[in-house]
């Protein structure tokens, strides 16, 4: 699969591992809510592990929509032991994706 690949619905629809969201190949599933799934997802080459959840925008009022991009742009600037690190977010079809630092 590559990154065109979409699914109907993130919050009822898991998706097949080695799925690809903008280079991230998806592991298996952490969680799933409200708003959407959170995933393992590893970069070829990286040995770093990330979390990563896609929402679906098809779930989301526009106004939640752009109050959550701008949510992922001021976290990602945050540094805290606190706070999760958002590394990267962005659109995949019809979903946002977050890239967010893995806690086990």
């Amino acid at each position: 699969m590559d990154d065109d690949t979409l699914i109907s619905d993130a919050r009822h629809q898991d998706l097949n591992p080695d799925v690809l969201v903008h280079g991230y190949r998806l592991g298996r599933l952490l969680g799933r809510g409200a708003q959407g799934s959170v995933y393992v997802a590893t970069v070829e080459g990286d040995p770093q592990t990330y979390a990563l959840k896609l929402i679906s925008i098809r779930a989301q009022t526009p106004s939640a929509v752009d109050r959550l991009v701008r949510e992922c742009e001021l976290t990602s600037r945050l540094s805290h032991s606190g706070i999760v690190k958002v590394y990267e977010a962005g659109y995949w079809g019809d979903h946002i994706f977050i890239v967010m630092e893995i806690i086990f």
